[in-house]
């Protein structure tokens, strides 16, 4: 984003935003455009990321696209020990997307101009959108139990987007339980051929030997 246009997104926040993350819990910095907070080992963040004159929008000014993040360490951890791409594993996020990335029938977040009347609109979009989606969501991401249920409701495919580590790290979250058979049902239900299981056989035998099957 173009500096220049950092204070329109700090107007949305402060109007707009500020006190419905204050009321969950969320703390944002001076100037900042990043809101975060903890709940026991758990680190949430939502991110008012916005690009200036967008390719893909003809002739507008600015696209409001707010991201939001979920750190659950232990998954990470456990996810590390089970697979070898320890690089991407050991990133502080266990999930990251942007707010709208399963969208519930809305339309993107576009400023066409500074125009206050114009900025006003689309910030009580964004706050409508937050009071009713967003912030539900990251309630129910407070902890493991909480994201192990949207899994077992399938609801993660509707709200969460479902990243390439997606699998292990739900899989990590039945192993932290201590629940290894159900871990091992989610690498199953999703690795059928021979061939990625053979890629994946790591995953595979680190909670077969939690099991004693091997």
């Amino acid at each position: 984003m173009n500096i220049k246009y950092k204070p329109i997104a700090l107007y949305i926040l402060e109007n707009y935003i500020d006190d419905i993350m204050t009321e969950s819990g969320f703390k944002r910095r001076s100037n900042a455009l990043v809101y975060s907070r903890t709940i026991g080992t758990t680190k949430q963040k939502l991110e008012m990321v916005c690009y200036s004159h967008p390719p893909y929008y003809a002739g507008s000014l600015l696209h409001i696209y707010p991201y939001m993040s979920v750190y659950f360490p232990e998954i990470n951890k456990t996810a590390e020990n089970m697979i070898s791409n320890e690089e991407t594993m050991t990133i502080q996020q266990t999930i990251r997307q942007p707010i709208q990335a399963k969208a519930f029938g809305t339309t993107p977040w576009i400023l066409m101009t500074d125009a206050k009347e114009e900025v006003d609109a689309v910030a009580e979009k964004i706050r409508i959108y937050m009071k009713q989606y967003t912030i539900p969501l990251l309630d129910d991401l407070k902890t493991i139990d909480g994201y192990i249920d949207k899994y077992e409701r399938q609801e993660g495919n509707k709200t969460i987007s479902l990243s390439p580590e997606y699998w292990f790290y739900v899989a990590s979250a039945y192993a932290i339980k201590g629940e290894y058979a159900k871990g091992l049902e989610v690498l199953d239900n999703r690795f059928k051929g021979p061939a990625i299981r053979k890629y994946h056989a790591r995953a595979f035998e680190y909670l077969k030997m939690k099991l004693g099957e091997i």
